[in-house]
C-alpha cells in the first residue's frame, strides 16, 4: 500500500512527500528489496547520489545475484 501511495505522490510531483512515504515503507518492510529500490530511484532522480548509492549498495549486499545494483552503483559513482 505504501509503495502505491509513494508512486502516486511521485507521479504528481510531490517528491518530498513521496520520499517520506518510501522511507516509512522501508522502516515498515525492511526485508522487501522493492522498498530500497524505490528509495534509490527517487534519490537518484532528485540528485541525492549519496543516498541513492547507499540504497543500491544495500540491495547489492542482499541480492548478490542481481547485476543491476552493481551497474547502478557504478553509474552513479561515475556521474559528475
Amino acid at each position: 500500500q505504501l509503495y502505491i501511495v509513494g508512486n502516486e505522490l511521485r507521479k504528481n510531483q510531490k517528491i518530498k512527500e513521496a520520499i517520506k512515504i518510501f522511507e516509512l515503507n522501508a522502516s515498515e518492510n525492511p526485508r522487501s528489496p522493492m522498498v530500497y529500490e524505490s528509495l534509490g530511484e527517487i534519490y537518484k532522480r532528485t540528485g541525492n547520489k549519496k543516498l541513492a548509492i547507499k540504497n543500491f549498495e544495500f540491495l547489492a549486499g542482499k541480492d548478490t545475484q542481481n547485476p543491476r545494483w552493481v551497474w547502478m552503483i557504478n553509474k552513479l559513482k561515475n556521474r559528475k
